[in-house]
């Protein structure tokens, strides 16, 4: 039982970091003059009923790919365990997704 219990927080901090990227990445693309500092703001913004302090790493990129202009997010989450008397590490949650910019 707490293993579902520990997959459905899994499941949701998961769905909550890509709901978030895909915001950024969104912003990303409708704004090409946002700064890398004003989407991870915005996906910040969008992490909802997740504990910010526990965000490991968030980057923004902006690149040039073979003459195509991309935006990539990728952020890292520590999930704390929620099992009880055993000692659980804890989990380290990746996310990431890249957007081709319009020209």
């Amino acid at each position: 039982m707490l293993g579902t219990l520990q997959m459905g927080q899994y499941l949701h901090t998961s769905g909550a970091l890509r709901h978030a990227l895909g915001e950024g990445v969104r912003l990303a693309k409708v704004d090409p003059t946002a700064s890398t500092t004003q989407i991870e703001r915005e996906v910040r913004d969008e992490l909802v009923a997740i504990d910010k302090d526990n965000i490991l790493s968030l980057k923004a990129t902006r690149g040039t790919s073979n003459g195509a202009k991309y935006s990539r997010i990728a952020i890292r989450y520590k999930l704390e365990p929620m099992i009880p008397l055993i000692p659980v590490p804890p989990i380290t949650v990746s996310e990431e997704k890249t957007v081709w910019l319009p020209v």
